[in-house]
Formats: structure tokens, sequence, C-alpha cells
């Protein structure tokens, strides 16, 4: 899923689960089994790309985002805002008369422990949403809890 704006781009993927091997191995919630790789790629307007994959969300999380959007898009709600356990990724989608605002903010850590993010937002028709809620979904399915 890809959003861009003034010749900028953001895109956003789940590359694999941080432990792939590793399972559920009680009845209750694994945090350890259910941490997602997240690629963020980031373009800037003079067309460098920059890319990081970092375990920053997790399996339930990307199912709350799909609802989250999912709610917005069908009007069940006016704005989401994630709200994940890692605070280095960050969706914001909110319905606008005909359109949704739909923004990403990726915050990483340089090589001299400063922070630095990426921030960019898209105004997107409600058939625009759709298609990026189906990605989601398709993230989500193949990238279940464990």
């Amino acid at each position: 899923m890809i959003i861009q704006s003034r010749n900028k781009g953001l895109a956003f993927m789940i590359d694999n689960y941080q432990y792939e091997t590793k399972g559920s191995e009680s009845s209750s919630f694994d945090y350890d089994a259910n941490w997602l790789i997240a690629k963020i790629t980031y373009t800037d307007e003079n067309g460098v790309r920059k890319e990081y994959r970092d375990p920053c969300i997790m399996t339930d999380e990307l199912t709350e985002l799909a609802d989250g959007i999912s709610k917005v898009v069908f009007g069940r709600e006016n704005q989401y805002v994630s709200d994940f356990i890692e605070p280095y990724l960050k969706f914001t989608i909110t319905k606008s008369d005909d359109n949704i605002l739909f923004g990403i903010e990726y915050a990483y850590e340089t090589t001299r422990s400063a922070w630095k993010s990426w921030e960019l937002s898209e105004i997107i028709t409600h058939e625009r949403a759709r298609q990026i809620l189906e990605e989601i979904k398709a993230m989500s399915a193949r990238f279940p809890i464990r």
C-alpha cells in the first residue's frame, strides 16, 4: 500500500513474522509469536528511496488497522487513529466530505541514536480507500494471529 503527495511516496507492507518459526505455545496470546516486520519505503521529491524493516506492529494491530479503516470508509466513524504498542508507526484516517485523508508516520532511529520521522498524508477517494482496505485485509489474512 502506498500513499503519495507532493512528489513523495510512503509505502507500507508486511514482510514477515519477526520470528518465522515461533508458534504460540499456550492458549493465551503469545506476544513474541505475533510481531510482524513492517517494510516502510520512503521516496523523496528527488526520487531517492530509503527503506526500513522494523518489527513495529503486531498481528492483532494489523487486524485493528483494517477494522479502523473500514469504519471510516463505510461511515460508521469519522476518524481512526492507530494506537499500537510500539509508537514508531502511526496511521490516521479521517473522513472529509466526499474524500478521506489518509496519513502515515514512521519514526526511526538514525546511526547516532537520534530519531527522525517520515510523515505523509494524501486526500484519497472512497474507492482508493477501499483498495487500501483490501490490501491491509490481505496482509492480515497472510499473517494471522498465532
